[in-house]
């Protein structure tokens, strides 16, 4: 009932994000990883590819063009040596802040309308909706129709 018009508002986003986001370096999953970088910097590659659902090879492949673009630096951990650090660079936190202006311009228009209330109670349901479906994604049980 709800996953269409959720899925209805990802699809837009992608919509609006990629039209607004053209003069800029980054394109599709860019986008995520250093939004994640902005928030959580200096993490495993492999807390990254966990955090954003995204498997290593994916993960992998997106920091490659990261790092060609200067955005991000991968680094090997000096304690695990089979691990590597990624950070964003300066030219990377650059980018994040014009990403960050177009996610607030979309919100506030997106948004407009709308009471404080509702959005308040909207974000909690959504915030509860995603801490179920992702308990619901690691349980060891598959569930047979």
């Amino acid at each position: 009932m709800f996953m269409k018009q959720l899925s209805a508002i990802a699809k837009y986003w992608c919509i609006y994000a990629h039209k607004n986001l053209q003069s800029l370096e980054i394109v599709g999953s860019e986008h995520s990883v250093i939004m994640y970088l902005s928030i959580q910097n200096n993490i495993s590659q492999d807390t990254l590819s966990t955090q954003l659902v995204l498997d290593k090879g994916t993960i992998a492949k997106i920091l490659v063009k990261l790092e060609q673009k200067g955005l991000v630096s991968r680094v090997v951990n000096e304690q695990n040596k089979r691990e590597k650090i990624v950070s964003l660079t300066e030219k990377g936190e650059e980018e994040v802040k014009s990403v960050y202006a177009i996610v607030n311009l979309w919100e506030t228009e997106l948004l407009e309308g709308i009471s404080e209330t509702d959005q308040t109670i909207f974000l909690d349901v959504l915030t509860s909706m995603t801490e179920r479906a992702k308990s619901l994604s690691v349980l060891e049980k598959e569930t047979k129709i």
